[in-house]
């Protein structure tokens, strides 16, 4: 969609295409916080008022990816915990 196209559609209209990009976007939370910030920009630059609070507590109710970092940095020290075990557990072994 051109810029000419998305300025003439209604807004709200206007404000659903942008939460539901925003939403559906795979990138960083801080990523979506820069789109978001530019949509604004040219909203604000052609007369286009939407309700931002609005918009950014949609972006900002998703689940951080720094959480999942934290579960998949407890996943990692348990694997290496197990895989420790395991090879100690051989290591007795061969001992014995």
């Amino acid at each position: 969609m051109d810029l000419l196209t998305f300025l003439k559609m209604p807004q709200q209209e206007i404000s659903n295409l942008i939460l539901k990009y925003l939403v559906d976007k795979k990138v960083s939370r801080q990523y979506k916080n820069l789109i978001a910030a530019t949509l604004k920009h040219v909203c604000e630059i052609n007369d286009i008022v939407l309700n931002w609070k609005k918009i950014k507590k949609f972006v900002n109710s998703e689940i951080r990816p720094a959480m999942k970092q934290m579960e998949g940095i407890e996943d990692i020290r348990m694997n290496k915990y197990r895989e420790y075990q395991i090879s100690v557990t051989r290591e007795l072994k061969l001992h014995f």
